[in-house]
């Protein structure tokens, strides 16, 4: 993992630990057992995404770059893996297997945009003959839209606490997949490419067929479940991080692939059953027995 993506999973851990700390805080005095983990858990969430696509390639297979790549120009550098931010969201249930252990199913939905640059340092042609500096910039403008379910399996390693260990999958739809290319005259600041005379070349948009719209990922996270009383029910708030790792590529021939880390939270409910109220059972009385008769 690069630099970057390093940096948006701590940013994704202190947002974790603060939502967490601001959660235990109203539910210390309140939360007294896990009764609420025996109960099926329903709960609407979100937060935010990093994407990290990573690529390491001089194009994409159907979009090529228009710059020779010969002795004399080895042309731009390959475009990099790239993180880009986003959101994701969706519903889900818990569904209690043992004391310490549930399957959290979820549908959720996630954008997967981003923008993969490249600049090349050339040298170009000017109507007077001579040869100048230039800057050309090549960009592919992806946008991704998944929709899918999560499973996840949920492990509370001591019973009493809200803390939970998370492994499972991700599976999910490609909705949207599109692709925008151009290359861009940056530098100098005059002149455009010929024969157009623009600024802006090989510009296409359309959607892109080489997309593998099954993505498929690797899921661990960890979460924490704050229980709050109510009447007849737990109110639940949850902080939760996750990691994904790709099991498929974006693209068929293209090592392209999708890992992300989601930080967000979950607000949920799950039925409180009320406490049954023991009738008193008297042992009957014994054959022959009178009661005393009263003193007046």
């Amino acid at each position: 993992m690069n630099k970057t993506f390093k940096t948006a999973q701590i940013l994704f851990l202190t947002l974790f630990l603060g939502s967490l700390a601001a959660s235990i805080l109203p539910a210390q005095t309140e939360q007294t057992s896990s009764e609420w983990a025996n109960q099926v858990r329903f709960k609407l969430f979100g937060g935010v995404a990093a994407n990290q696509h990573q690529i390491n390639a001089p194009e994409l297979t159907g979009y090529p770059i228009f710059t020779p790549r010969d002795s004399f120009n080895a042309g731009p550098a390959n475009f990099q893996t790239t993180v880009a931010l986003g959101w994701w969201g969706g519903i889900g249930a818990d569904v209690p297997l043992a004391s310490t252990l549930a399957l959290s199913l979820a549908a959720s939905a996630q954008p997967h945009n981003v923008v993969l640059t490249t600049i090349e340092q050339t040298r170009v042609g000017t109507l007077a003959g001579t040869s100048i500096d230039a800057r050309i910039g090549y960009v592919y403008d992806i946008r991704l839209l998944s929709a899918g379910l999560d499973a996840l399996l949920a492990w509370r390693p001591i019973e009493s606490a809200g803390l939970s260990i998370c492994a499972g999958a991700r599976g999910a739809w490609l909705l949207e997949r599109r692709i925008t290319q151009r290359e861009e005259l940056l530098e100098p600041t005059f002149g455009g490419f010929t024969p157009s005379g623009e600024r802006v070349r090989n510009l296409r948009q359309e959607t892109l067929e080489s997309a593998q719209q099954l993505q498929v990922h690797a899921l661990g996270a960890l979460r924490y479940d704050a229980a709050i009383p109510l009447q007849g029910a737990w109110l639940l708030i949850s902080p939760e991080v996750q990691i994904g790792y790709p099991l498929t590529r974006i693209t068929r021939q293209d090592a392209w692939q999708l890992a992300f880390a989601r930080a967000g939270i979950a607000i949920g409910f799950a039925a409180r059953p009320e406490p049954k109220v023991e009738p008193v059972v008297y042992p009957p009385l014994p054959p022959g027995y009178t009661a005393p008769a009263r003193k007046q």
